[in-house]
């Protein structure tokens, strides 16, 4: 692992989709291969593919100037988090190197501040209006409130997840009042509203 001066706290982070870059690599982009900003300073690379092998990651500033470089040995994929802190703002360039060669790049925005991002959900009827079932993306590590409304704009249920991470949830409501609901989820940096689909 090399690590240059300016680089010397690069940790792994992020998850997008990544494209092709130059002739040697495929022309298609990869649904297994993506990068994530978790946090405001950190990206997470998410590598799900199953060939075995050294997979090689340069991380490269505006300049072109690699400031990160690692291999991994993949065997059924890895995820690696990256810390941009000691970084300068600006645009940085995951490039990705498969056992076989074959090159994946993504762009990625590195900002001191980074807005934070509304609430990613659905919402599933999974029982005649009565069972639900709800996932939600989270992009940072705020609780999650869920209040559920009735017909008639009544709180029936309200509960904060405080789950770190992305999560699921069945909802039976068979014992309340009401014939349909709507939910309100809520992570203190905005709220969205979902009836099931």
């Amino acid at each position: 692992m090399k690590l240059t001066t300016a680089a010397a706290a690069l940790l792994i982070v992020s998850t997008v989709a990544f494209g092709a870059d130059s002739d040697k690599d495929k022309k298609a982009k990869s649904s297994k291969v993506t990068v994530v900003q978790n946090t405001q300073q950190k990206f997470k690379l998410v590598y799900l593919e199953q060939n075995q092998g050294k997979v090689k990651v340069n991380i490269k500033n505006s300049d072109g100037v690699i400031v990160y470089h690692q291999s991994v040995n993949n065997e059924d994929g890895f995820s690696q988090s990256y810390s941009f802190e000691k970084l300068p703002e600006g645009t940085y360039t995951f490039e990705i190197t498969r056992p076989d060669g074959t090159r994946l790049t993504q762009e990625v925005e590195h900002r001191m501040t980074m807005a934070q991002p509304e609430i990613k959900a659905n919402l599933l009827d999974i029982n005649d209006n009565k069972k639900f079932r709800l996932a939600v993306v989270k992009y940072n590590t705020k609780p999650v409130k869920v209040n559920i409304f009735n017909e008639s704009d009544e709180l029936v249920h309200s509960e904060t997840i405080n789950s770190r991470e992305s999560f699921r949830k069945i909802y039976d409501l068979s014992e309340l009042e009401g014939s349909s609901f709507r939910f309100d989820l809520t992570n203190n940096a905005s709220t969205i509203s979902m009836s099931a689909e």
